[in-house]
């Protein structure tokens, strides 16, 4: 039996490890590398940027090298964002959060399999703007101003104030 990881691969998923317990020096050179082959044989490349996952209640920090490969060939950088905003006809809330969000020690097969028990999830897609990188001095401008678009337009999960715990 193929295991979801291999058939992942074989649709074109390019790994990225993200923990740093687990990463091999050469790892991120290799990724991007990667990411860079899929963009030069003219596959699109969708990635998000923080290069983790999180509890919904935040954007987190987009991690530069995300953005390398676009910057060494020269490519727009399209931004989106995805906001969860009912499952089953229920509005996304604290309490629904960790039924959506894959984050900190829960296991991708035990999330997976909780997010099929539900008849729908709506999900809104936005497509904020495209980013040449030839328009910034530095990596670090593209990325924070890419993070602050997209921050502008998610809509985060709200804590409530008795509740201040987030990944």
């Amino acid at each position: 039996m193929i295991g979801v990881g291999a058939l992942v691969e074989m649709a074109g998923c390019v790994f990225v490890e993200r923990r740093k317990e687990k990463r091999d020096s050469n790892d991120r050179e290799k990724e991007l590398k990667d990411i860079e082959q899929s963009l030069q044989a003219g596959v699109s490349v969708v990635l998000y940027a923080e290069a983790t996952t999180g509890d919904g209640t935040v954007t987190l920090p987009f991690r530069k090298p995300m953005f390398q490969p676009a910057i060494n060939l020269d490519l727009p950088v399209l931004l989106h964002v995805v906001n969860y905003t009912h499952i089953d006809g229920e509005p996304v809330d604290y309490k629904t959060k960790d039924s959506l969000f894959w984050y900190g020690e829960m296991t991708l097969v035990d999330h997976f399999i909780k997010v099929l028990t539900y008849k729908r999830i709506n999900v809104e897609v936005n497509f904020l703007r495209i980013l040449n990188p030839k328009d910034f001095k530095e990596i670090d401008d593209l990325t924070n101003t890419s993070h602050k678009y997209v921050s502008e337009a998610y809509r985060p999960i709200l804590v409530p104030a008795n509740n201040s715990s987030s990944v």
